[in-house]
């Protein structure tokens, strides 16, 4: 299997290159990271995100920050948020901006049953008592926060304990992310906590990487796969594939077009630099 990764820059360029990639390439399977795996749309609009794994990522930052807010800039700097999240723009404390982050993955999870109606356990039951625009509401209600904090905190454990019970999440090493939340606190050292922040972060993403690996390895078939991925995840998925054996270039796509040429100027512009690849 031969795969091209495009890096996104989730902006405009990328609005465009989801309209006509699709043109350019009408044999290919395209996977877009911004489309979660349960929503697919077509052959040529096939999700690769794991809506779990995404809030899995999201609510680990958040307990990082809960536990050591020292960290909460450098924990979530290159991250983003979704452009539909009501918390955006909005002035508020450090205690409701963490309960904002954390709110990431309630909103992940809750598209996730959305998407999977015959789906019904303790988790989604859970998910009921959070209420976005409630919080919104109360931002400045520091009681109503730490209630809502608290509640973040449990549903790290019962997404934790969730997953365990899958077999497909097997590949997780939830020892590791136990043991390594323990060392990161406001009563160490800046230095030990922010380090072993860090590695966890970086481990979420992995585990993302590894599962988006391997979504794409059992889903494969004849023919070109064409991943168009967000550009922090580019190099550790491409690391992961080559690993298990699968030939991979990387194409900076966006980077070959101006968003402001017509629509046909685009479409032969981006034909003229995948022919490369595909002949």
């Amino acid at each position: 299997m031969k795969i091209i990764l495009i890096p996104l820059g989730h902006d405009k360029k990328e609005k465009l290159l989801d309209e006509i990639l699709p043109e350019v390439l009408p044999e290919c399977r395209i996977y877009w990271e911004s489309i979660n795996r349960y929503e697919s749309k077509g052959k040529s609009k096939l999700g690769l995100e794991d809506s779990k794994l995404l809030a899995l990522f999201e609510i680990i930052l958040f307990v990082i920050a809960h536990q050591d807010f020292r960290l909460y800039k450098d924990i979530y700097e290159g991250t983003g948020t979704k452009d539909n999240f009501k918390f955006a723009g909005v002035n508020i404390s450090r205690l409701a901006s963490n309960a904002a982050k954390g709110s990431q993955a309630v909103i992940n999870l809750k598209e996730f049953y959305k998407s999977q109606p015959e789906i019904r356990d303790n988790l989604r039951d859970f998910l009921k008592i959070f209420d976005i625009q409630e919080l919104i509401e109360h931002r400045n209600d520091n009681e109503y926060l730490h209630r809502y904090n608290s509640r973040l905190l449990e549903l790290y454990d019962k997404l934790m304990m969730n997953l365990r019970l899958n077999s497909e999440y097997d590949f997780i090493n939830y020892q590791y992310i136990s043991n390594t939340l323990l060392n990161i606190s406001d009563s160490t050292s800046f230095f030990t906590s922010r380090f072993n922040a860090t590695d966890l972060k970086e481990y979420s993403r992995t585990i993302r990487d590894l599962s988006n690996c391997h979504y794409l390895q059992n889903n494969s078939s004849s023919g070109i796969q064409l991943c168009c991925i967000g550009g922090a995840h580019i190099e550790d998925l491409r690391k992961c594939l080559v690993n298990s054996g699968i030939q991979v270039n990387i194409v900076p796509l966006l980077d070959y077009f101006d968003e402001k040429s017509s629509k046909l100027a685009i479409y032969y512009k981006i034909s003229s630099v995948l022919e490369r690849y595909f002949n």
